[in-house]
């Protein structure tokens, strides 16, 4: 590893990033319902702020897979953690944990 790649992965911190998405509009049992999730990412980046970004983006990448029904979730970030160093190199995680979203507003029309 030359000394250029060194300093770049020196710059890079781990970071946790807590997500909560809301307003998935799916059927379930041909039932229409709203559904909301909460997800965590792990990953790298230079900043909290460059950490918040990416996880966003990486999460709204996820959901396109699984939500074929506009309008796209809402999402917010609930925690951005940084990890120390023993954290470095874990593996990406990809889970949902999905909920009933309880919000009136958010009902199926």
């Amino acid at each position: 590893m030359g000394i250029r790649a060194w300093v770049a992965g020196r710059m890079e911190r781990s970071y946790l990033v807590r997500i909560e998405g809301r307003r998935i509009h799916s059927m379930i049992d041909g039932r229409a319902v709203v559904l909301g999730f909460a997800t965590t990412r792990f990953l790298r980046a230079s900043s909290g702020e460059a950490a918040r970004v990416a996880a966003l983006e990486l999460v709204r990448e996820q959901c396109r897979e699984f939500t074929r029904i506009p309008p796209e979730p809402e999402l917010s970030v609930i925690e951005i953690e940084e990890l120390s160093p023993r954290y470095n190199g874990i593996k990406p995680v990809k889970g949902f944990t999905f909920f009933e979203d309880d919000d009136p507003d958010a009902a199926v029309q």
